[in-house]
Formats: structure tokens, sequence, C-alpha cells
């Protein structure tokens, strides 16, 4: 039996290159960028990556993206010109933050 996708669920982040695992647990937020003392949460080592790049959140089991006004956005499922603003992610959506590709997962309640 699988479970309704309005019940409260975290989410992992994971990366191969840079490896990247991150949970996220609901209620919370997690800031993506390349510098830890400008309030990055979740370091991505790459040039191309701003200080603070944008920010995951899960709201209530539903897992958000939002650019934080960077030079190049974000691409979600490499949609072409990228966002500049909040994207809601389904289960298995990658995310390209500059070079690095992400790929969002939905864990069971």
């Amino acid at each position: 039996m699988t479970r309704p996708e309005t019940e409260e669920a975290a989410w992992e982040i994971v990366a191969e290159y840079p490896p990247v695992r991150e949970v996220i647990p609901p209620g919370t937020e997690r800031v993506l960028g390349r510098n830890r003392d400008l309030g990055a949460d979740l370091i991505l080592h790459d040039v191309t990556v701003a200080r603070r790049h944008a920010v995951l959140r899960n709201r209530g089991g539903a897992l958000e993206i939002q650019d934080l006004e960077s030079h190049c956005g974000i691409f979600v499922n490499e949609r072409s010109g990228g966002y500049r603003g909040r994207v809601h992610l389904a289960d298995g959506d990658e995310i390209r933050i500059g070079q690095v590709r992400l790929r969002a997962r939905r864990l069971a309640p």
C-alpha cells in the first residue's frame, strides 16, 4: 500500500560529484551555496555556484526550491532558461545549480 502524498515526509538530496547527501525533515530548510560563512548549510564546491545560491524548504512534506537571486538561476529537470523564483519539486526531480547535479528523493514517512 502506498502512502498518500499529503503525509509529512522527509526528503533526501543527493549528488555523486561532488558527493552530497542531506536529509531535509518536514518544517526545515537548507541554504545551498559555496560559502558556509555567508549562511550556506549545504556546501556545493563549484565556482559557478553563488555563495548563497538557493534554498530548499520542506513544507509539511512538500519540497520546494527557491533561487536567492543568483546570477545563473536554478534548473529543474533541465528546463531551458532556468528558474528565478520558487519551484515545487517531485520525487526524482533533478536540480542543477551551476555544474552540480542533485536529485530529490521523497523518503517514506
